[in-house]
């Protein structure tokens, strides 16, 4: 039975892992603003602008923690080194994944013998269980779940700006968020006080993301996961 301030949000049971001990995990962090549009009485164009721009800004805030994943977890450095064309993993990846003015490189991509569970810490201004019994938790987490995988469509790269040199290429979670098997999420309150009563302050949110990375069937050679 879910606690009142924990829940399973999606859990696919016929996508469970195998026995063996995860691939990876580690754990993502985010502190910003994390808004809903629920309650947004604006037009419908300028809530969905607020919320592709939001994601747009998560993505950018998760880069740089991948880029240093990449670089110090043993698999992943195994995984990128050069192969016998001089060309690493990413490089090469960032050509398959080229859309929008963006070259992507996805820790998990689709077709592979792997599958992904996250656990969230969400901690904010609100008595523990509040966002779960406000019905707001759909809202804030698509934003958030979305903003791990790659953009779908060209919609959701609408006026967002080129990358910066430091986001050539541009690393993310997941190439689709189907590749995510189960969800939970547990809240808590942000016992930080705020600076001053804008909206900013009191939307501001803790976010610790314990990701899961597990093998699922067949037999996993090597990192070729990836």
């Amino acid at each position: 039975m879910n606690k009142p301030n924990r829940m399973i949000l999606y859990w696919d049971s016929f996508n469970e892992p195998d026995e063996r001990e995860p691939l990876m995990r580690f754990r993502l962090t985010y502190e910003g603003e994390l808004v809903s549009t629920q309650d947004d009485d604006r037009p419908t164009d300028l809530r969905e602008d607020r919320r592709r721009k939001q994601k747009h800004a998560l993505r950018k805030w998760f880069h740089p923690q991948l880029q240093h994943l990449w670089a110090t977890h043993p698999m992943l450095r195994a995984k990128n080194r050069l192969n016998a064309d001089g060309e690493n993993y990413i490089d090469r990846t960032a050509k398959e994944y080229a859309g929008w003015g963006y070259n992507y490189v996805p820790v998990l991509k689709k077709g592979t013998p792997v599958i992904c569970h996250i656990e969230t810490l969400f901690l904010r201004r609100q008595m523990p269980g509040g966002l779960i019994r406000g019905g707001d938790l759909d809202n804030r987490m698509k934003t958030l779940y979305d903003s791990l995988r790659m953009p779908s469509s060209p919609a959701e790269m609408k006026d967002i700006p080129l990358p910066s040199e430091n986001e050539k290429p541009f690393l993310i979670l997941l190439e689709e968020d189907n590749l995510i098997t189960h969800t939970a999420i547990e809240t808590d309150i942000l016992l930080d006080l705020p600076k001053d009563e804008s909206d900013a302050e009191m939307n501001r949110v803790r976010l610790i993301m314990t990701v899961t990375i597990s093998p699922y069937g067949g037999t996993l050679e090597s990192v070729d996961w990836v």
